[in-house]
């Protein structure tokens, strides 16, 4: 999960400013357990494509679903980002690219509890402080 510091980035906005502060700023990027799919569990890539293809993923703010969606419905595929990306970064094993989110975007407040989930397994618990 990623977090925007909305009120830096909608003061660097307004004064035509890059706003990548409002994006990289310590605890700005939690991750989750890692889920492996590769022929050490048994797959082939042709079913590695087919499961990411159309991975659900959720995330709840205390016990409330607030996102949900489909790996199946992102503007564009893992292959095309990745090949997009790479004619501009140099992209290496263990890289990670932040795509964006579905509908649900919000503010969260001190105390709340956000837990990420990835086909239904919670990959993730963050609490806000």
């Amino acid at each position: 999960i990623d977090f925007t510091a909305r009120d830096l980035q909608d003061e660097l906005k307004s004064k035509g400013l890059p706003w990548e502060k409002a994006k990289a700023f310590d605890g700005s990027a939690a991750l989750g357990r890692w889920i492996e799919l590769d022929s050490k569990n048994g797959a082939d890539e042709s079913t590695i494509r087919e499961k990411i293809s159309n991975l659900h993923f959720e995330l709840k703010i205390d016990e409330t679903t607030v996102q949900q969606g489909h790996s199946s419905e992102m503007i564009f595929g893992f292959d095309r980002l990745i090949s997009e990306v790479s004619r501009y970064f140099t992209l290496k094993q263990g890289d990670l690219l932040y795509t964006g989110t579905p509908k649900g975007v919000g503010a969260v407040s001190k105390g709340q509890i956000l837990r990420g989930f990835l086909e239904n397994q919670r990959l993730f618990e963050v609490k806000i402080r």
